[in-house]
């Protein structure tokens, strides 16, 4: 389930970048520091999530 979820996350993360880098605000070359850093903090959320739910 964790791979679909961030599977389809990615991938609207990046969509959301397109449209972005379509209007303007922002380049092409920062998609991917963006789409990695809201991966990153979307997985620490998950994880921290999980470990709250768990207890």
């Amino acid at each position: 389930m964790d791979a679909l979820v961030f599977g389809l996350l990615r991938h609207a993360l990046q969509l959301a970048a397109g449209f972005l880098v379509a209007r303007g605000y922002m380049d092409e070359s920062m998609t991917e520091s963006v789409v990695g850093g809201a991966l990153a903090i979307g997985s620490a959320a998950w994880f921290a999530a999980g470990k709250i739910r768990s207890k």
